[in-house]
């Protein structure tokens, strides 16, 4: 992903760790989590992705 243009637009998150680019995808399904960075050192080692279910009158999950 180098050299990587970002669109002032575009709804995204980005991790640059060691000059490499990583980028945070959505939570998949019906699109809603959070997303929290681990740092250790001054460095982001981990991401741990959260989804949440809107029940909106789910019978099931």
């Amino acid at each position: 992903m180098k050299g990587k243009a970002f669109e002032e637009k575009e709804n995204g998150l980005y991790i640059i760790k060691d000059g490499e680019i990583t980028e945070l995808k959505p939570p998949g399904g019906d699109g809603y989590g959070s997303d929290e960075i681990v740092w250790q050192e001054g460095r982001v080692v981990d991401v741990v992705r959260t989804n949440r279910i809107r029940l909106n009158g789910k019978k099931k999950i």
